[in-house]
């Protein structure tokens, strides 16, 4: 996957911010667009400064490595909440696994 970052100026005061995807399979390629909105962090400058290195190590830029984070985070987070729905499902549908409770003297008897 290729993604390239781009400005759209329509007029003076309007610049659309914007990723063009390309998808590579065995097949074909898909094109998609996808239209960005800026966000301000207020960090220490020591974070700025280690994010701005680590961003150069990976050959990218702050902001694609920051968004990489949080896509991250969010793909984790849908992940869990998925696994923790269904699980909660099992509970509420128990599977049957044959044979009749137990009384008190077969729990006992040795």
């Amino acid at each position: 996957m290729r993604v390239k970052s781009r400005e759209l100026g329509l007029n003076d005061h309007v610049t659309l911010k914007y990723s063009t995807i390309i998808v590579l399979d065995d097949y074909f390629a898909q094109y998609r667009i996808q239209f960005m909105r800026n966000i301000t962090l207020k960090l220490d400058d020591k974070i700025i400064s280690r994010v701005k290195h680590i961003a150069v190590d990976e050959d990218t830029s702050v902001s694609a490595w920051v968004s990489s984070l949080i896509e991250s985070a969010l793909r984790d987070r849908d992940a869990y909440e998925a696994a923790r729905k269904g699980a909660l499902e099992d509970l509420d549908n128990p599977v049957h696994l044959g044979g009749s409770p137990l009384n008190r003297e077969e729990l006992h008897s040795r």
